[in-house]
């Protein structure tokens, strides 16, 4: 009867490890050094942390940033969930759309991975006068 037992705990042990790790695959937080520029040139910097996680279709990325000192992200970003879309638009040709959300409203935004001095960054851009750029590549759920 002991070795039962013990089989049923270490099954019931190890079902619950890969649900958890289900789970904590599907959204990431990632800080890291970020900036913010506008036409005016840059403005802040600081710490940022991307919180990621997928939402139906969709990618869904958090924004805090550390200069901002509230519990509610800064923007959120909604991106269409495709392994290829490296780059994002608003309205893409390519079917890599990006939506930045504030409150109940959404609107343009250009996303996307980049390469500055040979490291990786990600960033996004809204309208001609406000960008963040975030040290790393989008982290992906």
């Amino acid at each position: 009867m002991k070795p039962i037992k013990l089989l049923i705990v270490s099954l019931s042990a190890l079902s619950l490890i890969f649900t958890s790790s289900n789970a904590l695959a599907q959204q990431r937080n990632v800080k890291s050094s970020c900036r913010l520029y506008t036409s005016a040139g840059l403005v802040e910097k600081g710490k940022c942390t991307i919180r990621t996680y997928i939402e139906g279709d969709y990618i869904i990325a958090e924004i805090y940033k550390s200069w901002e000192k509230n519990s509610k992200p800064t923007y959120k970003l909604r991106f269409t969930n495709r392994p290829d879309c490296t780059s994002w638009q608003w309205e893409s040709d390519n079917g890599c759309n990006v939506e930045l959300g504030y409150g109940d409203e959404w609107s343009y935004v250009a996303a996307g991975d980049n390469e500055e001095n040979g490291k990786k960054t990600f960033g996004y851009t809204v309208g001609s006068a406000y960008s963040l750029q975030y040290d790393g590549p989008f982290p992906r759920p």
